[in-house]
């Protein structure tokens, strides 16, 4: 149930929206109307509009105005039979009870899947057959593994109950910085992972209070995490992030120093491309083939869906013996460990680069702007870890931070295809060697130019970086964000 939950909660309103954008055909109007003309504000204007009726955050008198496509997708919205709140808007209702939406999250995926856009799974399904890491816990331990009942376990020590099984006086278990080991443990046949707890810190799964959180107590929950609410705690020294998928972190100070951590890197390091060559070479005797004829599980089609079971089932022994072989296990114990190796150079990279620092990272999504009463999934990983290491971490909201010029304000880019310049590995750069750079931002203004009077073009994550220092320069003199970078377009019809 915790998965559906969870699964609800993060995508709905990310699914949704992007539902409307296919549906509308956003990306090829935005490809299609030039940039900055009447047309596209009008169009954008237009799309506020309609999402604000989609999303029920507005009722207008009179829907005439509604075109034949627009008024079908509305009648698809309302089959989806959302349930809705009369005084809260619908990410709150989301956020709050996910579980009372998953059946319209069902219809929105068959909805996918009736117009050819591309599936995802409402339904969460475990489909590798490689051993996965279970948590045990005390319970669990004497319910399953010793078999005996609650009572006979109630009546000796829950260490005795775990000296059965486990050697404590392994250094493992053994407590560190007033941390102990409290009975639980996770472990996938192989390698076993010990959870110490602080003997102050709460229950594992206890909630920290009764009942639905308001609406007004969950948005005060998210912008506790922003910069606005926490300049007190920020350090003379400030890092800004702007997190990709290509380069996975992009880090820069107000001393212009720059840090690069990318997914090049993170592959190499914690061994994950090799590891993947080697189980797709043991693939090719004959398991590869097999997998390629069962039909995707992304249906809410049942006879689609029976038939992935029955394909699947079919040899389901050969693929078990495959991947029963011990290889599997030791690589995922290799990555796991290696990626702890790969966090701990990063951060110690970090410190060497920067000091003593306080990180702003952008609240970057790959679905567009953050749902209202939510963080930032794709940033959750990386402050984990970062606030682990007791490093402050805070989100700042990365609106316009990629297309504003940072030393004039001004909006007006054109994009270049590509451009040469030196190449980015020194190596390659001693030996004379030039690389082509795609995408990048030309600055139109002619008081922008260069000394040699020709047009300053910007890095996409340069630009992100050099606005963010600035953002959060403004808010430390007391300016608050600069407008610029300030939200707030009416939606209009």
């Amino acid at each position: 149930m915790t998965n559906l939950k969870v699964n609800v909660q993060e995508h709905f309103m990310m699914m949704l929206l992007r539902y409307i954008n296919l549906r509308l055909d956003v990306k090829r109007q935005k490809q299609r109307l030039p940039l900055k003309s009447d047309a596209r504000n009008a169009f954008f204007a237009r799309l506020r509009y309609l999402k604000s009726i989609f999303l029920f955050d507005i009722v207008p008198e009179s829907l005439d105005d509604l075109t034949a496509e627009e008024s079908e997708l509305l009648e698809e919205i309302w089959s989806l039979s959302i349930p809705l709140s009369d005084d809260q808007p619908l990410a709150y209702s989301v956020a709050v009870d996910p579980l009372a939406f998953f059946p319209a999250y069902c219809k929105l995926s068959r909805l996918y899947e009736h117009h050819g856009f591309r599936r995802f799974s409402a339904i969460p399904l475990r489909r590798s057959l490689i051993q996965s890491h279970v948590r045990i816990d005390t319970i669990i331990l004497y319910s399953h593994l010793l078999c005996i009942t609650r009572r006979e376990a109630e009546t000796v020590e829950k260490v005795d109950l775990w000296l059965r099984v486990c050697n404590l006086q392994n250094k493992a278990f053994r407590s560190r910085r007033g941390m102990c080991f409290e009975g639980s443990i996770t472990t996938d046949g192989t390698s076993v992972s010990v959870y110490l707890k602080h003997p102050e810190a709460d229950k594992y799964g206890k909630r920290s209070g009764r009942g639905k959180k308001s609406a007004k107590a969950l948005a005060a929950e998210v912008k506790a995490l922003y910069v606005e609410n926490n300049l007190s705690a920020c350090q003379e020294n400030i890092v800004v992030i702007d997190p990709n998928k290509r380069d996975i972190l992009y880090c820069q100070d107000n001393k212009g120093t720059i840090f690069r951590y990318t997914a090049n890197q993170r592959c190499k390091e914690t061994g994950s491309r090799r590891f993947a060559k080697e189980r797709q070479r043991m693939k090719t005797g004959g398991i590869d083939l097999i997998e390629s004829r069962i039909p995707s599980h992304k249906t809410m089609n049942l006879m689609d869906f029976t038939r992935y079971l029955l394909v699947r089932r079919a040899d389901s022994d050969r693929r078990k013996e495959f991947y029963s072989h011990p290889a599997h296990t030791r690589w995922k114990w290799h990555a796991f460990i290696n990626r702890q190796k790969s966090e701990s150079n990063l951060i110690s990279n970090l410190r060497n680069k920067f000091g003593n620092f306080t990180i702003m990272m952008g609240d970057w999504s790959d679905a567009g702007r953050t749902a209202r009463f939510q963080t930032s999934s794709k940033t959750k990983g990386w402050r984990t870890l970062f606030k682990r290491n007791r490093i402050d971490c805070f989100l700042l909201d990365e609106h316009k931070t990629s297309s504003v010029c940072p030393r004039c304000s001004s909006s007006e880019f054109v994009e270049k295809e590509f451009k040469e310049r030196p190449h980015s590995r020194p190596w390659r750069r001693r030996e004379g060697k030039m690389e082509k750079v795609h995408g990048l931002l030309g600055c139109t203004n002619p008081n922008c130019l260069q000394q040699a009077w020709t047009m300053r073009y910007w890095n996409r994550d340069m630009l992100a970086t050099c606005n963010m220092l600035t953002i959060v320069q403004s808010m430390l003199d007391g300016h608050g964000r600069p407008k610029v970078f300030s939200r707030g377009v009416p939606a209009v019809a």
